[in-house]
């Protein structure tokens, strides 16, 4: 909602305009329903004094669209139509959309409400005590707004995850979010429309508060929906709205997409035991001749299936699991036939083991886990020396 503030002319007045576009300087009094209202314009050196009254701390104004007077009375109030004024301090430099699509048809009046005189929320023309213009007029520009030819429709969808409508699109979402889909439908033509119905591409029909709408008329209706891994990564979908009127039937159609987010993950602990039982330990004191088994423990540690797990050992090669997939927080374990400790494991032998799964995109997720065998001997030597007489 904007109002372009810039640095007028010495005493000059302020001005304000009306704007189909957003940044462009046009002066425009002719608009339809389709059209966003952007004020521009100009508060005037006189409102603002460079520290010397009537200019309070924070001067500035407000921007109001309001129903046309042909004669505009001191101390009028200011009721606005576009939804709520926006407010503007002085040393503001860019448009603001005064009254965002889709207009209702009729003529209004672009104003903005000085705060110089002391009289906000109000159209005021008051004596200007410093040199210069002799009062201080809020500024007004004249809006027509039309309605297309003939009957028209238009449908708005978004979506919610706090159940607050309107809602985004496109929204970021997660598994198992309740996601609340806002459907806005609005009569942007000059013609009554009837019957008017939503149905949505996945979800269905989507029931409205009424089905009857006069020009400039909205109304509107909910979806729910609960995010599952079947949405992964990411739901688009279509709002189709149809209506009738004595012109014939108007429709429009809308698109609305989640993104879901979802987080993968997989661990592996892996462990060595003597008496063959698993969990074991990391790292563990055998000695040559023992018997150790190795415990492979796989955990989904994420929030989303996982298939096609594996386990390899760099040493010892594959680990037949007790499945290959897993849902979130299930786990599966495994192990590696004994191994017999030889002098060949001295003095210790560290294997890793890599556990790799495939997650509902296809992507791969892995983790790496690594177990210590410490191995005890106790080398000795003996010499027994003897002496003997020949002869």
């Amino acid at each position: 909602m904007a109002v372009l503030v810039g640095t007028a002319a010495a005493n000059g007045e302020a001005e304000i305009y009306g704007s189909r576009f957003n940044g462009t300087l046009e002066k425009q009094h002719d608009f339809t329903t389709t059209n966003n209202l952007f004020g521009w314009g100009d508060f005037g050196d006189y409102s603002f004094t460079y520290g010397n009254p009537p200019c309070p701390v924070g001067c500035g104004g407000r921007v109001y669209v309001v129903d046309h007077k042909e004669t505009w009375v001191n101390g009028t109030n200011l009721t606005d139509v576009s939804g709520g004024y926006e407010t503007l301090s002085w040393s503001n430099s860019y448009f603001v959309k005064a009254w965002p699509t889709p207009l209702t048809p009729g003529t209004y009046d672009l104003i903005l409400d000085l705060n110089v005189s002391g009289h906000l929320g109000v159209w005021t023309n008051v004596t200007n005590p410093d040199p210069g213009p002799e009062y201080i007029a809020d500024p007004i520009w004249v809006i027509n707004v039309t309605g297309p030819p003939g009957p028209e429709i238009r449908i708005d969808k978004t979506a919610s995850r706090t159940g607050v409508c309107p809602g985004s699109d496109p929204l970021a979402v997660y598994l198992d979010d309740t996601v609340t889909y806002c459907f806005n439908v609005t009569n942007i033509g000059n013609e009554t429309l009837t019957d008017i119905t939503v149905d949505d591409d996945i979800y269905g029909p989507v029931t409205l508060e009424t089905t009857s709408l006069a020009p400039g008329e909205t109304t509107g209706g909910t979806k729910t929906h609960i995010v599952t891994v079947s949405d992964l990564p990411d739901v688009t979908n279509t709002a189709i709205v149809t209506g009738n009127s004595s012109g014939g039937t108007v429709t429009d159609t809308d698109s609305c997409t989640i993104n879901v987010n979802f987080n993968p993950g997989i661990e592996i602990d892996k462990t060595v035991s003597i008496t063959g039982s698993c969990p074991g330990s990391d790292p563990l004191s055998v000695n040559i001749g023992d018997t150790v088994t190795y415990c492979f423990e796989v955990t989904n540690t994420g929030d989303t299936t996982l298939t096609d797990i594996t386990v390899d050992d760099d040493i010892y090669g594959l680990v037949s699991l007790g499945t290959d997939t897993l849902g979130p927080g299930d786990s599966t374990s495994g192990t590696l036939p004994p191994h017999d400790v030889t002098e060949e494991d001295l003095p210790e032998v560290t294997n890793t083991a890599m556990v790799t799964g495939t997650d509902p995109l296809g992507d791969p997720v892995f983790y790496s886990d690594s177990c210590t065998i410490d191995i005890g001997y106790t080398p000795g030597i003996e010499i027994n020396k003897t002496a003997f007489i020949i002869g």
